[in-house]
């Protein structure tokens, strides 16, 4: 049986997506699957937008949610984005988790 690594960022709804179908073009066949999913803090990385001299713009995020809330829909895979205020709280948890981490 063959292996395949999939590395994907973990908090992007692209990668997501790409995932999923990536588990449904291979089913059936003589492939092993095996995920491996990345996190870089801000902190420690570099956004796209800041590596072609702009910003992010609330706008496309709102766009890019609602595309990839499309593409889901149109390859039936569930999709759901949490609320702001969720996200918000989420984010923060595991940021001081990640503290706490590398604290100890």
């Amino acid at each position: 049986m063959l292996r395949a690594d999939s590395y994907a960022i973990y908090r992007s709804s692209n990668a997501y997506l790409g995932v999923i179908l990536a588990e449904r073009a291979l089913a059936g066949l003589p492939v092993e699957l095996v995920r491996r999913p990345l996190c870089v803090p801000k902190q420690r990385g570099v956004g796209v937008a800041d590596l072609v001299g702009g910003r992010a713009n609330p706008r496309h995020g709102s766009y890019h949610r609602e595309d990839c809330l499309r593409w889901a829909a149109k390859h039936r895979i569930e999709m759901r984005f949490p609320a702001p205020e969720n996200l918000a709280r989420r984010v923060d948890w595991l940021a001081d988790a990640a503290r706490r981490r590398l604290a100890s």
